[in-house]
């Protein structure tokens, strides 16, 4: 049998409650019992029972089936965890699969017994459940609604074995509404489920980044594509729902919504954290995102907030002051002897607009304003300096961090969110742990950006799609500031999947559905398309290539700048030479202008 390959262990559990004392139904159930042990391949028998004197003789027989015996109590287990009498004797995980069998005296006992019987497993997919009734088969109704009852509480995989006048066993399909069919081979009880669910609506719950709802009720996505895959193959009816809107985070409306059957199978783009394990399914990850990492284009330093309170009139009066004295000290060298006072008048004019009084003499000496002025032209020329050279140098710190380890090596404080610290710290190798973590700072996500303006050398890991979603906003540009996706890394295990309630029926179909999807490379074939149709640059890579052309866009927005700055640096540096030339006072004479601009010598 295909189950037997894959090494399923089944627990036997047997549990009597007023079962019949007949010996030969003793030895009919046994029979049973074993035969079907037998093609299953069993590796463990595991007695519950609910009344120990029922079980004395029927369980004894078992010995002979060369198996480990276990026996339990039902009344003394408040949890099925494995541990009887503060010791671990039935090692049963949550993933193995498990065969139940379950004695009662009529169909009318088997709601009652199920509440005992739920005390010690959790239905699951995988498990399977062979209840023998100590009666003739007759109520058909009865039992098609107790069969309903057990698909909506997911005991799907079950069997009514009637054991008057000898076994009679049936099972049901919920989809087809066939309730009953009749069975003489043991190895038929459970056979493949659910290849063919008859139109059924199957409810899928999405939770993608982008939403877009045909009138048809797909959706456009990569999601979409899938689940729609997975409808057609099983013969679904494709229901697309939203998660219930309510104060709780979005992805925690997903899981109530799969865990209380509201949806049949939740699909969405985040990390399914295992910690709804007895809710809550993690299934196949039908997706792994790369890890992304987010960093300004230009690498801010500490003079840029300086250099933000000298805007560009600063540059533009600096060279209309230099314009200012070039042409002053021009007229004085084709006037001789006669220079227009224009330092006076501007003195004059500034005492006028700040209600000073004008005094009568004035003395005033140009080259040492010159001289103020031309170390003013140095410091702004520094400052600008500073601001080209962080703009030059900044990527090459960034050109080689490919991966998390070279990430490990610098020294840029890490952003991230909270799911992706679980992440990485599930993924991580412990010395790359403490590196990354010590500098890392947990943000919510709708701050990156003005976390990321800062002035500061800062790095920002997310996903692969949100990365990709930063480049197509144009609110995410604002001063130059843009983003490069540097980082391509396959290093966590689970991003986008899919989760299913705690023993869903869907589960098995779905796992193996998914499987050949993703093998077949059609989901990555429909995750290009998506993006593509988005607007999203599904080859954006880092390239140094690319990174100069970027960078050389951004020397061009400060070009004016730098000719302003040169040419008033120049033009001063001129005047000064051409005063040194033309001035006409030397170390003994001093030159006092008067408000009437005539020149006398003291």
């Amino acid at each position: 049998m295909a189950r037997n390959r894959m090494f399923l262990i089944f627990r036997l559990i047997i549990s009597a409650m007023n079962v019949a004392e007949s010996k030969s139904q003793y030895e009919t159930i046994l029979e049973y019992i074993k035969e079907i042990t037998a093609t299953n391949h069993q590796r463990s028998l595991v007695l519950v029972y609910n009344n120990q004197s029922v079980f004395e003789e029927l369980s004894a027989s078992f010995y002979s089936l060369d198996l480990p015996l276990y026996n339990i109590y039902l009344s003394e287990v408040k949890k099925f965890n494995g541990k009887y009498h503060d010791q671990y004797d039935i090692k049963v995980t949550f993933e193995e699969s498990k065969l139940y069998f379950m004695v009662i005296n009529n169909l009318h006992d088997f709601y009652f017994e199920l509440l005992l019987m739920r005390k010690i497993y959790f239905w699951r997919d995988r498990d399977r459940v062979v209840v023998f009734v100590n009666e003739i088969y007759g109520d058909r109704l009865l039992l098609r609604r107790i069969f309903d009852f057990c698909f909506k509480h997911y005991i799907i995989n079950v069997v009514f074995a009637f054991i008057q006048g000898g076994i009679a066993s049936y099972t049901y399909n919920p989809f087809s509404g066939d309730y009953s069919l009749p069975l003489s081979n043991p190895g038929d009880l459970f056979p493949d489920k659910f290849q063919d669910l008859y139109g059924y609506q199957l409810k899928i719950s999405m939770f993608p980044s982008v939403v877009e709802v045909f009138e048809d009720g797909t959706y456009q996505g990569r999601d979409g594509f899938v689940s729609r895959t997975i409808a057609q193959h099983i013969n679904a009816t494709y229901v697309y729902m939203l998660p219930r809107k309510t104060d709780l985070a979005p992805i925690l409306n997903q899981y109530d919504d799969v865990a209380e059957r509201v949806v049949d199978v939740g699909f969405n783009t985040r990390y399914v954290k295992f910690n709804f394990k007895n809710l809550i399914e993690k299934t196949y990850p039908h997706d792994r995102d790369d890890l992304a990492c987010l960093i300004p284009k230009i690498g801010r330093k500490k003079t840029i907030g300086f250099m933000s309170l000298l805007p560009e009139i600063v540059w533009l009066l600096s060279l209309a002051t230099s314009l200012l004295f070039f042409f002053y000290v021009l007229a004085c060298m084709l006037m001789e002897g006669h220079r227009p006072d224009l330092v006076g008048l501007s003195m004059m004019i500034l005492l006028l607009l700040i209600n000073k009084p004008i005094k009568e003499l004035r003395v005033f000496n140009f080259r040492s304003v010159l001289i103020l002025y031309l170390l003013f032209c140095f410091f702004l020329n520094t400052l600008f300096t500073c601001k080209l050279t962080s703009v030059f140098t900044a990527p090459e710190n960034y050109h080689d961090i490919d991966t998390v380890k070279d990430l490990a090596e610098t020294n840029y404080e890490i952003l991230t969110i909270d799911r992706f610290q679980e992440l990485l710290n599930a993924s991580l190798i412990q010395p790359m742990k403490k590196k990354i973590f010590n500098r890392m700072t947990i943000i919510k996500e709708e701050h990156y950006l003005d976390e990321m303006r800062k002035c500061r050398n800062v790095v920002f890991i997310c996903k692969d799609h949100l990365a990709n979603y930063a480049q197509i906003q144009k609110e995410n540009y604002p001063n130059g500031l843009q983003f490069y996706r540097i980082m391509k890394e396959k290093i966590l295990p689970t991003l986008s999947c899919y989760i299913v309630g705690y023993g869903s029926p869907f589960l098995m179909r779905f796992d193996v559905l998914v499987r050949r999807i993703v093998e077949s490379g059609l989901n990555d074939y429909w995750k290009t398309t998506t993006w593509r149709k988005l607007g999203i640059d599904v080859h954006f890579r880092f390239d140094k290539n690319n990174y100069s052309s970027d960078a050389s866009v951004s020397i061009e927005e400060f070009w004016i700048t730098i000719q302003v700055l040169l040419a008033g640096l120049g033009i001063s540096f001129l005047v000064f030479l051409l005063e040194l030339v033309t001035g006409k006072c030397n170390g003994k004479t001093k030159v006092v202008y008067n408000i009437c601009n005539q020149p006398y010598k003291q």
